[in-house]
């Protein structure tokens, strides 16, 4: 976006001014006040530059002090915001320079807990996985599970960042069995790191004998020093607890 506009753009405190910002602030308080979101043209042609006003205001703490809510609450308003207008790109630009946001993780929570958001957020998921995973790092596995399919696929189907993350979240669900089969598949495959999370992964069922099996298998070629080290401990438990024969 260009720099010059968004000078041209502050915001002041009345929002009776008919510019992008206060068309903006306009609509999020009415969908925080009476949950009706009302979109006037000229906001919804220009929705694709609301995300910098409202990431800017939660950087800086700049947001209307009439909204009278928590830097939290602002954040998922603005994502509320995004579901109901159905844009997906302005969600996931959201996600990405807020991620090191603490409130973040809360307000997707409160998200993630309404009625009805769950099929936007998948289609957030299908377009924009790195987005949403890195957002979904923090978020304890009852809030993951709505999404488990969706993040088996990229897991399985995807390979670099996207893959790594969504194999760290599956980590959570180890105790399923076509988790656990996939983390044995990805624990002899050719890239280290990818091992690595899946040899993790198994350490957490380390008492499966399939997994003492496939860890006494693959430690007699695995050549990263790391991964070497996490399967011998999944040996050595094995041993220690006279499974020393499997």
């Amino acid at each position: 976006m260009d720099e010059k506009k968004v000078n041209e753009w502050h915001f002041k405190e009345s929002l009776s001014e008919d510019n992008i910002p206060k068309l903006f602030w306009r609509a999020i308080l009415s969908l925080k006040e009476n949950g009706e979101l009302n979109i006037p043209p000229a906001l919804k042609e220009h929705i694709s530059l609301t995300p910098h006003i409202l990431i800017s205001a939660v950087e800086k703490g700049t947001y209307p002090s009439l909204l009278e809510v928590s830097k939290t609450s602002v954040i998922y308003y603005g994502l509320l915001f995004y579901w109901k207008v159905d844009c997906v790109s302005c969600f996931a630009e959201v996600l990405k320079s807020l991620s090191s946001e603490p409130g973040l993780v809360a307000a997707l929570r409160m998200l993630i807990n309404k009625e009805g958001s769950i099929p936007f957020l998948k289609s957030v998921l299908a377009k924009a996985p790195l987005e949403f995973l890195q957002a979904a790092v923090l978020l304890p596995i009852d809030d993951l599970r709505p999404f488990i399919d969706e993040i088996y696929r990229i897991a399985k189907e995807e390979i670099g960042d996207k893959q790594y993350k969504a194999l760290s979240l599956l980590a959570d669900f180890i105790d399923d069995e076509k988790v656990k089969q996939l983390f044995m598949m990805f624990s002899d495959d050719w890239d280290p790191k990818v091992r690595r999370i899946s040899i993790r992964a198994l350490k957490a069922v380390s008492s499966d004998p399939q997994v003492v099996s496939l860890a006494k298998r693959l430690v007699r070629d695995e050549e990263d020093a790391i991964n070497k080290a996490i399967l011998k401990q999944i040996i050595d438990k094995a041993e220690s607890e006279g499974r020393s024969e499997l």
